[in-house]
């Protein structure tokens, strides 16, 4: 069965779209990040720093795989215990090649559940840390 242009619901779960369409898909997330930075200043606070920030943060959390976490969560399903197409991901396989060797009890190698889950947590430190500075500096 096919799911639309995203393929079937198990292609797309495994980041395996039909050609072309994970570009467009990254570029419509960008896009809906960039409309809620432009409709937190336009509708909320005329705060350019403000408003940037607010993209920073969902793109932060987006590339650090907040959205793969709740895009599970939210079907009411488990992450599963591997993920191997996001193995060459930039941040997300880079904390699960710096942490796997160190903790293979947690995983053998590879993206698993458990590397997600902390560098989720990592980029959550980072827009909490960034947040914390910036509130000091202003």
């Amino acid at each position: 069965m096919n799911s639309g242009v995203f393929g079937t619901p198990e292609q797309y779960t495994n980041g395996q779209f039909l050609p072309g369409w994970g570009s467009v898909f990254h570029n419509i997330v960008l896009a809906g990040m960039i409309l809620l930075a432009l409709s937190y200043y336009l509708f909320y606070k005329q705060d350019k720093s403000e408003s940037f920030a607010v993209f920073l943060t969902a793109h932060t959390l987006w590339i650090w795989g907040l959205a793969d976490v709740l895009y599970f969560w939210f079907q009411g399903k488990a992450v599963p215990a591997t993920l191997p197409w996001l193995n060459n991901h930039t941040y997300i396989g880079g904390v699960a090649n710096t942490l796997c060797p160190k903790l293979s009890t947690f995983c053998t190698g590879g993206v698993t559940d458990f590397t997600l889950i902390i560098s989720v947590l990592v980029g959550g430190a980072i827009v909490f840390v960034s947040a914390y500075i910036l509130e000091k500096i202003n």
